[in-house]
């Protein structure tokens, strides 16, 4: 006979034999001994894990005649005429089908027609179906009936690489086995026996590298070591294995590690230099270091690291020592460094000059990871730090001023509207004007906001360096921050789809409090509605959203009652004065000149009086609006909000 190759000579003849899949073989046995066999079974996992070679192995200890002389025989004998012609692939009466060539539905009618057939020489006909997902669903519905309700002369055992393009309806017929991908240590051992058996010389490193690059497939790793036996050496070393597969030996790896830990600066050069002369696929190479730190990520961070990677026992000491040398900031460092270098050099050129930089960034990188963040996102140097304080200071006595003008404004206006009379034929529009709250304007509230903001993030600043904290700590700044781009961040809720009311509600916050990368916003305690609206997760999502594209950070967000919290920081800080000044100004440019002619009766002046006072006491009030519970009409409540608050009418049905 003429020379065989090694995958196809070391394929599986019994069960015992068969690589990496216990539970399935476990369940099979155990079907045979007590003749409990199904009429159908479908084996889905990855190529190379045993799938076919088990169903023929099935086949021979179905029909198997010592079998037939001793019911507790399970393992194919090998030698009688039944097992050798099943193995030679000469046997009649057992049918391999490959479906990627015979996926017509004439196929299908024509295995019909001959399974009613006996069997010729065996005790059951078998027919083994490989890659049957390639089936047409035509030729799938075919044998739908004859799949659910063979002869009882016929066995089917189906194969398949994907089983999810399988119809259902063929799945719910069969007894399904799933083959998992074999593990790194159990192709280890086979492919030991199989160099010893013929005569391969070959180091156990590189039996390891094999193992790794077959991919769970124990065919793929024997068609590698066949190739390398072709080698003409003394002695296969890892180093061959990696010219042939242009894979990266582990030991490489281990080294750049290593080196990145001590931050040896020569060494890293080197390395670089070594690694450009062995001409390594550097893509290959930053794909491979990746998964080195992935798994030391995992070894360090999980108890039970060991039964979710697969990874050889001679490499997993080695993996934990080194997981113990590097810290966790250190490999968030690493992993993201070398993901973007890893995505630039797949989609661009000059890979040495990438893989150069990227190097020398890792090698320097001293560790302080925490301290390098808050300095980049904080801004803690000194010269920040001074820069922001006199925009502080500027800004500060800016507000001073505007509230010194607002205030003398105010006072003017105060005494001329105090003045004035109305005719009879304005009477009417002021008492009606009276009976409703007066409100200030969005447009208003948000200027307002601004000065408020600027006014409350310079208290806060001054009251930090005051106090000898003149750098505070990241949560003093980050609620300085917020509170200084109050009016961006309304105004870019504001401008989001639907955002309008979602706006008008958060306008409402009155105080806040940061802790650490959460934002807790606190609302006046008879705000129910607008705490339950406000924490609804796609308003928070919007409202996190319009944070971040302001301030460039990410915050988690929640509403709560100004009575829940303590320690809260005022976003709102205007005086009465200015309250009562803003709004006085927007009552006058609202009436204008409407009142011009003046009425001597003594009865009118008195109503004009008692309307103003009562505008006046309604202006004072800390809500905008009066808040109606309704839990039943959630909607009608927030309509009658928006009008109010903007003087918007909410076109209804039939109007």
């Amino acid at each position: 006979m003429g020379y065989i190759s090694i995958y196809r000579k070391w394929r599986p003849q019994n069960f015992s034999e068969i690589v990496g899949q216990d539970d399935t073989v476990k369940t099979l046995k155990n079907a045979i001994k007590t003749s409990r066999l199904s009429h159908a079974y479908i084996f889905c996992g990855p190529r190379g894990t045993g799938k076919t070679s088990t169903a023929r192995i099935l086949a021979k200890a179905v029909n198997c005649k010592e079998r037939e002389k001793d019911k507790n025989h399970i393992e194919p004998c090998n030698i009688c005429e039944n097992c050798i012609s099943i193995t030679n692939g000469t046997n009649v009466d057992v049918i391999e089908i490959d479906a990627a060539s015979n996926r017509k539905v004439e196929t299908a009618r024509d295995l019909i027609e001959k399974v009613n057939y006996l069997p010729n020489y065996l005790k059951k006909k078998v027919y083994i179906i490989d890659e049957v997902h390639m089936l047409t669903d035509a030729a799938f519905n075919t044998l739908l009936k004859t799949l659910e309700e063979p002869p009882e002369h016929v066995m089917f055992i189906l194969a398949t690489t994907e089983p999810e393009k399988v119809l259902p309806t063929i799945l719910s017929r069969c007894q399904r086995f799933n083959f998992k991908p074999i593990s790194s240590d159990s192709i280890t051992k086979k492919l030991k026996t199989i160099s010893a058996k013929e005569n391969i010389d070959i180091s156990d490193a590189a039996l390891s590298l094999i193992s790794k690059y077959s991919g769970g497939s124990q065919r793929d790793a024997n068609v590698i070591l066949e190739k390398l036996a072709s080698l003409d050496e003394d002695k296969i070393k890892v180093e061959d294995v990696a010219a042939l597969l242009g894979a990266v030996d582990f030991e490489i790896l281990f080294e750049l590690t290593n080196i990145l830990i001590e931050n040896n600066i020569s060494e890293a050069l080197f390395f670089e230099h070594r690694l450009q002369e062995s001409y390594q696929n550097l893509r290959i190479f930053v794909e491979e270091f990746l998964n080195h730190l992935h798994t030391l990520f995992i070894i360090k961070n999980y108890e039970s690291a060991y039964e979710i990677l697969n990874i050889n026992a001679e490499y997993r000491e080695k993996y934990s020592d080194q997981a113990k040398l590097i810290t966790n900031n250190a490999l968030h460092y690493y992993i993201d460094l070398f993901t973007d270098l890893y995505r630039e050099i797949k989609i661009s050129e000059g890979s040495k000059i990438l893989f150069r930089s990227a190097l020398i960034k890792a090698v320097i990188y001293n560790g302080n990871d925490n301290e390098n963040k808050e300095a980049n996102v904080f801004g803690s140097s000194d010269e920040k730090i001074s820069v922001f304080d006199r925009e502080i200071k500027d800004l500060n006595l800016k507000i001073i001023e505007i509230q010194r003008n607002l205030i003398n404004i105010s006072n003017e206006l105060k005494e001329k509207y105090e003045n004035i009379n109305v005719n009879k034929f304005e009477k009417e529009e002021l008492k009606q004007s009276a009976a409703v709250p007066l409100k200030v304007s969005s447009e208003t509230e948000i200027k307002t906001g601004t000065k408020e903001n600027k006014q409350a993030a310079s208290e806060n600043k001054e009251s930090l360096k005051e106090s000898g904290t003149s750098k505070g700590s990241a949560n003093d700044i980050a609620a300085g921050k917020i509170i200084s781009d109050w009016d961006r961040i309304c105004k870019s809720l504001r401008s989001k789809e639907k955002g309008i009311p979602l706006y008008s509600q958060f306008v409402e916050t009155r105080k806040l409090k940061i802790n650490n990368d959460s934002i807790l916003f606190y609302l006046p305690d008879n705000y129910k509605f607008h705490k339950e609206s406000l924490n609804k997760p796609e308003n928070l999502k919007k409202i996190e959203e319009s944070i971040r594209e302001v301030t460039g950070s990410l915050f988690k967000v929640n509403f709560f009652f100004e009575g829940e919290g303590k320690d809260l920081t005022d976003i709102k800080n205007l005086t009465g004065s200015m309250k009562k000044t803003s709004l006085s100004q927007d009552r006058i440019e609202e009436k204008g000149k409407v009142i011009e002619d003046i009425d001597k009766d003594e009865k009118i002046k008195t109503q004009i009086k008692k309307q103003y006072f009562k505008i006046k006491e309604a202006n004072n009030q800390d809500s905008d609006f009066d808040y109606y519970v309704n839990p039943d009409e959630d909607k009608i409540e927030e309509y009658n909000y928006l009008e109010k608050k903007f003087g918007i009418k909410e076109k209804k049905s039939g109007d």
